[in-house]
């Protein structure tokens, strides 16, 4: 049969079946079709033009293109029906044996040219190949079994680690839930999608998940800064413009998937459509197993003959076993006992240990800070004045999060002060990525402070970008008049490792 448009693709039984052990779910034949018996998540998202018109059916006439089913087959037969884009849930199904952590390193293209991903794919993809070989390295030198889909503008550096096995539980002990997380876990707000609530074993696991990530991209960055000549960055930041990179090209290391509560996350599935390019992209995989257990890994031509043609991409379903890799094992139980002996996990220690102050005291603790005006960077300035919405833009808050350091700031209450803005009125529901009823202030504000001041204690970031001719390049500085200069602004981080090293 041949396949012409998203909607013969989706229906496509193998790549139906992909989808399903993508999913983690239970499936059986019907004369050929996959028919979903048991999902292995717990909602999944639909996204296009289609959408509204199916959130009719459920009562809500609202014009929005995106919504989350928690039954997945009925999801799924919307989205072939319509050829829509779809997403899976990071929280897992309820059952024992679904349950688990699915740890997502998501690697992407950015540049000033925000349409160079798209209009120019195969140039862009063959500049990563440098960085795709160097993680791939790092995860076999390691022994951990893992998958690799390729997404519109980069990668999935994906595994599964089952609750149960003692890479799960070392997980565990790696992660923390603060007091307002816990709560939401809690809490099951009526008439919403989750109708239980999230285990502390699960909502452990996913934080200690992100924190093996970023040790991950630590070390890679340290290891080659800018693999292909492509400088590693960590979230949605821009390098500066040097002679050999003027469009300020890069390879995002983006860690956001684990600043939201699990129960937020989504990610695109396997074999689901694309639609920010003119062309539609297929999402397709570049290691996997094959249905006979084997590891396949496609050549660079191969995943471009795939993603834009659905009968090429329908016949790589036919080879493909579905399922996320199970990394679990002997080797991460190893990266993870190495993590524990480094700075940065006496960092996560003592950020997790040193209470915020209560809200009833943020007027003399924190906002102080806030009026210190002409004596601050002009940039640090506009991040205070405007925080909404720069203290929801990653440069910005890794420029405010380093000032406040340099000052003598310790990390939990600078995740406090960041708290503290995202817990008053500043419009924050009027955008969907910040409704705090949905996602956590706290838990938002920590993890960035996480991210940022980690990369500098493991040594992954110099803070050479602390300047203002930086700022002026990465176009983060408001007021070029400010008279404060930027690069006086560093933290000292060996005084603070000594610090904590002493009270481990």
């Amino acid at each position: 049969m041949n396949l012409n448009n998203p909607i013969q693709f989706y229906n496509d039984p193998d790549v139906r079946r992909c989808k399903l052990e993508y999913l983690g779910s239970e499936y059986r034949l019907e004369r050929g079709w996959p028919i979903l018996i048991t999902p292995g998540c717990d909602y999944l998202t639909i996204k296009g033009k289609a959408v509204p018109e199916i959130r009719k059916m459920f009562g809500k006439d609202d014009g929005r293109t995106r919504m989350s089913i928690p039954n997945v087959g009925n999801a799924l037969d919307f989205s072939s029906r319509k050829g829509l884009e779809e997403f899976r849930s990071a929280f897992p199904a309820p059952e024992e044996e679904k349950r688990g952590v699915w740890t997502l390193a998501d690697v992407e293209f950015n540049s000033k040219y925000e349409r160079k991903v798209y209009d120019d794919a195969w140039g862009v993809y063959n500049r990563m190949e440098e960085f795709y070989n160097s993680f791939r390295t790092y995860l076999d030198r390691n022994k951990i079994d893992h998958s690799v889909k390729v997404t519109g503008q980069g990668y999935h550096f994906e595994f599964f680690v089952p609750l149960g096995t003692r890479s799960h539980e070392l997980l565990q002990e790696v992660g923390y839930i603060p007091d307002t997380l816990e709560g939401k876990y809690n809490y099951i707000k009526p008439g919403g999608r989750r109708d239980r609530k999230v285990p502390l074993a699960d909502g452990l696991g996913f934080d200690g998940g992100g924190r093996i990530v970023a040790h991950m991209f630590y070390e890679l960055m340290k290891e080659n800064p800018a693999p292909g000549g492509l400088p590693l960055v960590l979230c949605d930041t821009l390098p500066g413009i040097t002679s050999k990179n003027m469009d300020r090209d890069c390879i995002v290391l983006d860690w956001s998937w684990y600043t939201d509560p699990l129960y937020m996350r989504v990610a695109r599935i396997l074999f689901s459509m694309h639609y920010k390019s003119e062309r539609p992209i297929i999402t397709v995989p570049r290691l996997f197993n094959d249905r006979k257990g084997e590891q396949v890994e496609l050549a660079l031509a191969e995943v471009f003959g795939a993603r834009y043609n659905f009968n090429e991409a329908a016949k790589l379903a036919r080879r493909v076993d579905g399922h996320i890799a199970i990394g679990a094992g002997e080797g991460l139980e190893n990266l993870i006992g190495a993590y524990l002996e480094t700075d940065l996990r006496k960092f996560h220690q003592d950020f997790d240990q040193t209470p915020q102050e209560p809200w009833q005291n943020w007027p003399s603790t924190y906002d102080p800070f806030s009026y210190m005006g002409e004596l601050l960077p002009g940039c640090v300035r506009e991040t205070i004045n405007n925080p909404n919405p720069r203290m929801l833009e990653p440069p910005n808050l890794q420029k405010l999060i380093i000032t406040m350091l340099s000052v003598g700031w310790h990390p939990a209450h600078i995740a406090g002060f960041i708290r503290s803005k995202y817990e008053r009125d500043y419009g924050w529901s009027e955008n969907q990525s910040a409704d705090w009823n949905k996602y956590d202030a706290n838990l938002r504000a920590r993890k960035w402070v996480e991210l940022y001041v980690g990369a500098i204690v493991s040594g992954a970031h110099d803070q050479a970008n602390q300047n203002c001719v930086s700022a002026g390049e990465e176009q983060l500085c408001f007021d070029p008049d400010c008279g404060i200069n930027l690069a006086n602004n560093k933290w000292d981080v060996k005084a603070y490792i000594s610090e904590i090293s002493c009270s481990a």
